[in-house]
């Protein structure tokens, strides 16, 4: 379980996924360049991370605070993807 709970932190200090693939970070606020995929997989592993009663109190509130900026981006980045499918389906009710 502690080997576990380290890898699953670094995979955040480091902004890789399990599979090695990168995550976005927090310092170039690329969570707004990565995929929605890539997005929600940190967002798991934040959760993972914060499921564990062992977590220090430091480090589960960075994860914490990564997570809500995370989450807001999705939103915004969803609410986006809404509009531009209200867009193309008002094309296609007036005959484009």
């Amino acid at each position: 379980m502690e080997k576990e709970y380290a890898a699953r932190t670094e995979e955040i200090k480091e902004g890789t996924s399990k599979s090695g693939d990168p995550l976005p970070s927090e310092e170039n606020d690329s969570e707004e360049k990565g995929t929605i995929e890539q997005t929600f997989e940190e967002l798991e592993n934040i959760l993972e991370i914060l499921g564990d009663d062992d977590q220090p109190l430091e480090e589960a509130f960075r994860c914490f605070e990564r997570g809500m900026k995370l989450v807001r981006s999705c939103t915004s980045r969803l609410d986006q993807v809404e509009k531009q499918i209200l867009v193309l389906n008002e094309g296609e009710e007036s005959g484009f």
